[in-house]
């Protein structure tokens, strides 16, 4: 009786090690492949970088207002500094008296020209232009760098299973 057990035992640990031999060795031949849906990875950093430029536009574009009358008024000062225009190949003088006029007239009709140009910018659409071309971006540079891809998975010393890596 204790030796039929017993070989039953032996027998059973046997075809166990046989068949986990014979998968591994299956596994290590055909290996594993991964595939990876380039398009529900682009539809996430769609829908991501969409929601998050609907939240950070409007304050850029507040802080671009803001800023917009003190950096034109600077670089339109330092352009008349030196008393010349360039237009084309004439240099033009322009007299000490007319500068602040010039100056003061040229800054407010950039300023205005500006915040015009700032007040077209609609913050929805940028965010799904911008959120369309980030997940055709996405999708090509999964495909791109990801398809046919193959890693060597080591998981015990005498087992080496290559990991192919493919996109749809």
């Amino acid at each position: 009786m204790r030796r039929g057990f017993w070989w039953g035992v032996g027998v059973g640990w046997l075809l166990t090690t046989l068949v986990v031999a014979g998968f591994a060795a299956g596994l290590a031949h055909r290996g594993l492949t991964v595939t990876v849906n380039a398009a529900g990875v682009g539809a996430r950093v769609e829908a991501e970088v969409r929601e998050r430029i609907r939240q950070e536009l409007p304050g850029a574009l507040q802080s671009m207002r803001e800023q917009l009358p003190p950096t034109v008024a600077r670089e339109v000062s330092a352009r008349l500094a030196v008393g010349k225009v360039n237009v084309g190949p004439v240099d033009l003088e322009i007299p000490a008296p007319m500068r602040s006029e010039i100056e003061r007239r040229l800054t407010v009709a950039l300023t205005e020209a500006g915040g015009r140009f700032l007040d077209q910018l609609d913050p929805v659409q940028a965010a799904d232009r911008i959120a369309r071309e980030a997940r055709v971006l996405v999708e090509q540079r999964l495909s791109a760098e990801l398809q046919g891809y193959q890693l060597m998975l080591q998981p015990v010393p005498w087992l080496t299973v290559p990991v192919n890596v493919r996109t749809r």
